[in-house]
């Protein structure tokens, strides 16, 4: 039962994460908005021509990033005590692939550092709130709760 009480803790900091994340990714999407930033990006998979990257999309992508830190977490925990290192060790090389993969689909530089800068307002909230729960969780266990 302490298991699902857990997993039911993670499941609600991932949700206010995810909120606060999304808050945060539309905020610096519209500033840069404001400045007059493009944000066009070649697709992912295929040949497609390069497009504008639309609000909607920043936001469900900031979503998806929570659930997958959500799943992290939760696997996280198999590790016990070192969850929050696996976490946050895992979570810094997702951060680190996004940041790469940015540069290689932004049509420009400028583009890139834009949507590096989405990726760190988004994981800020996700990865700190979730890392913080797991150390709570790690702490109850070595007080032998």
């Amino acid at each position: 039962m302490a298991e699902t009480v857990d997993e039911a803790s993670l499941g609600k900091t991932a949700f206010i994460a995810t909120a606060i994340a999304i808050l945060d990714v539309l905020v610096v999407f519209g500033i840069a908005r404001l400045l007059d930033q493009s944000f066009i990006v070649r697709p992912e998979f295929g040949s497609g021509s390069a497009s504008e990257l639309q609000v909607w999309v920043v936001a469900g992508a900031t979503a998806l990033g929570g659930i997958a830190g959500l799943i992290l977490a939760v696997v996280s925990k198999r590790f016990g005590a070192q969850a929050t290192m696996v976490f946050l060790a895992a979570s810094l090389l997702g951060l680190v692939a996004y940041g790469v993969l940015a540069f290689i689909r932004a049509d420009a530089t400028s583009t890139a550092l834009w949507l590096n800068a989405l990726h760190l307002v988004a994981a800020v909230p996700i990865v700190g709130l979730l890392a913080n729960e797991l150390n709570r969780r790690a702490a109850s266990l070595q007080g032998g709760d």
